[in-house]
């Protein structure tokens, strides 16, 4: 089949991204992340079963299933005769501009143009900056594919009067629906599509639809700019349209945007071109072994990015490091400035250069600890649509944790984990108990990064509008292992607890620094530098210890230090693969996080796709356990991990 000429709105939003982008998608020679990880988006977004969703909530309407665009349009124009119709997916060509509108009702000559997105709403005043004048950043990529789809069919039907809605999640209302999720399977098949098991289970409330007219009207009168040429709404959308269809490639200048650019090849001996390295190449003087090294893109929660790009600095190792941000140290260790400064230091030596490793700092927060230690980790979930009654759209869900202990003489076990056994029902608060009757009451307890403080948060929230008889008891109790900032002043505490969870992760960002992690704070960064880099731990295991020395509730006897070619294999790689996707935990969780942007699935990856699967109907015994254990297996090594960084820290401060 041949490529469509034409720009569609997936095309349009791809284009605001990065009118580069145009001349790389929908061809076969270019590496395309987000292309290979449909399924998976439509998993961790929700997008297409709220597009299902919204089906239901304007029921009666005519799908376009016509599969080429001249099909669709000739289709839709036959529909459109008549006086009134709904239609789902209808198609309109003007130019070479092509859309297909989630859902329109026709009235007459009165057209409502209704476009869904899987996307938490609480008013649309905050789709606007202060005085009104502009639509925020947050909110522009939506409302720019709305106002493009409005272009595209008020052209097309130019004596109707055409409005435009956003369909979005209620964030405030509590549906007492309960099955609404697993009613959308979402199935892979040639394409991704959503069957509908039950078309009167809805809930019509979780979707408010609120008109965009005005925040288009601003988006027309903007002006946009391509490269250094500015040019009104109608021209910018036209010239984006001729380029495509030409094949002709914009070449827009390279951006901080650029370190999440999907056509990107991740190896040398890939067999499709890499679009990230011909846009550098082309506009900088970088070879493909300059790429290799760290580039400002890289730096570490560095906001100045653009700046030095537009002087002509693209390495990290050319910035000089009086350009940072001016921040005062605040607690012990590296501030944000010296974490910066060390990483651009490193990026400077021609050598390998030992980590950095502030022992007296480290050391002292190590003492403070109180034995036995309690590693604990959270798998989570937040979707769109709610999974139970009571609940609203995005709230969170606690089904998984994972428990390691560590005892004052060294030993190490795996001493608890629970997973919710019945996806049907609502798991929060039953987690809440297991957690507390885990983790006793001494001991100091150990996170890695805010994810799990702000669950117990959103749980304490959870259980103010419960009827459980343990809820006071449950609360006093998060409390005393969390912390609560005020929501207007986030540097005033409303509690913070006697065993207030320890943040690993604020340990390592403040005391330890491996150039080898490229700028990463993230676990599944710092558990091969710690591996690499202590030989207690080498040596511990190196050997088959854990599994049967060490006990673990899920793991069979497993060596961990593992090398293929000199480079050690990451843990999470040696997991068993996940038999519904045939992919490894790493890879998995590699792919979810690219679509884990938004704020309400800031946290997730392979566990909470894995969960979020559970919940269709139909799937059989043995698909359900399969999917446990390998939750089981991936939450373990979360915890596992914390416990070597505490172990290799000790190490390290040792020598």
């Amino acid at each position: 089949m041949s490529k469509s000429p034409y720009l569609t709105k997936s095309r349009f939003k791809l284009a605001a991204e990065c009118p580069t982008k145009l001349f790389y998608t929908n061809k076969k020679e270019y590496a395309d992340k987000q292309m290979e990880d449909e399924f998976l988006a439509a998993l961790a977004e929700g997008g297409i079963q709220v597009g299902e969703y919204a089906k239901l909530v304007w029921p009666g309407g005519t799908e376009i299933y016509a599969r080429t665009s001249d099909d669709a349009v000739r289709e839709t124009e036959k529909l459109l005769i008549q006086e009134e119709v709904i239609l789902y997916e209808p198609a309109f060509l003007f130019q070479d501009m092509l859309v297909r509108v989630d859902i329109l009702i026709k009235k007459g000559n009165h057209i409502r143009l209704i476009e869904v997105k899987a996307k938490s709403f609480q008013s649309s005043s905050n789709w606007f900056n202060k005085d009104g004048t502009q639509v925020t950043s947050k909110w522009k990529p939506y409302l720019l594919d709305v106002s493009f789809q409005k272009y595209v069919v008020s052209n097309c039907l130019p004596d109707s009067l055409v409005e435009s809605f956003l369909a979005v999640c209620d964030k405030k209302h509590l549906t007492n629906v309960a099955g609404l999720y697993g009613n959308f399977v979402i199935k892979n098949q040639d394409r991704t599509v959503v069957e509908v098991q039950d078309p009167k289970l809805v809930d019509p409330k979780i979707i408010t639809c609120e008109n965009a007219d005005s925040a288009v009207e601003i988006l027309w009168n903007n002006s946009y700019k391509i490269g250094n040429q500015s040019f009104s709404y109608e021209s910018y959308i036209q010239k984006l349209a001729q380029s495509y269809q030409q094949d002709v490639k914009i070449d827009q200048p390279i951006s901080p945007a650029c370190r999440v650019c999907q056509f990107k090849t991740d190896s040398d001996n890939s067999k499709q071109k890499s679009g990230f390295h011909e846009c550098w190449k082309s506009q900088t003087p970088l070879t493909n072994h300059d790429l290799k090294q760290p580039l400002i893109l890289d730096l570490w929660n560095y906001r100045g990015k653009q700046k030095q790009l537009d002087k002509g600095v693209y390495k990290l190792s050319d910035m000089d490091v009086a350009d940072l941000d001016k921040i005062e140290p605040g607690n012990p260790g590296l501030s944000q400035k010296e974490r910066q400064a060390l990483q651009i230091k490193y990026a400077k030596k021609k050598n390998n250069e030992p980590i950095y490793l502030d022992k007296k700092g480290l050391r002292i927060e190590m003492d403070k600890v109180q034995f036995p230690i309690h590693m604990i980790d959270f798998e989570t979930s937040s979707t769109a649509i709610p999974f139970h009654s009571g609940m609203r759209p995005y709230e969170q869900i606690a089904f998984q944790f994972s428990h390691h202990t560590i005892e004052k003489d060294g030993s190490v076990r795996h001493e608890n984990q629970w997973l919710n056994p019945y996806p049907e029902k609502f798991p929060n608060f039953e987690f809440v108990r297991q957690l507390k009757k885990a983790v006793g009451q001494h001991g100091s307890i150990f996170r890695y990064s805010t994810h799990e403080n702000t669950i117990l948060n959103a749980i304490y929230n959870q259980l103010d509008r419960s009827n459980e008889k343990d809820k006071t008891e449950l609360q006093e109790w998060i409390q005393t292992i969390t912390y609560r900032n005020d929501e207007k002043r986030t540097d005033i505490k409303i509690w913070e607890g006697d065993r207030n969870m320890i943040d690993l992760c604020e340990w390592v960002k403040a005391f330890y620094f491996d150039p080898a992690t490229n700028g990463s704070n993230s676990i599944k960064a710092q558990l091969p530098s710690i591996l690499n880099n202590s030989g207690y731990l080498q040596e511990k295991y190196s050997q088959a210890l854990y599994g049967s020395e060490i006990p673990s509730l899920n793991l069979a006897p497993t060596i961990w230090l593992k090398k293929e070619n000199g480079q050690l294999i990451s843990p999470y790689k040696q997991l068993p693969k996940l038999d519904f996707l045939d992919l490894d935990a790493d890879t998995l969780t590699e792919r979810t996080e690219r679509f884990m942007q938004k704020e309400e699935l800031a946290d997730g990856g392979a566990a909470m796709v894995a969960y979020n699967y559970m919940q269709f109907k139909g799937m059989s015994e043995q698909e359900k356990q399969s999917l446990q254990n390998a939750l089981l297996r991936y939450c373990e090594l979360d915890t596992l991990a914390m416990v070597m960084l505490w172990e290799g820290f000790n190490d390290l401060i040792s020598n």
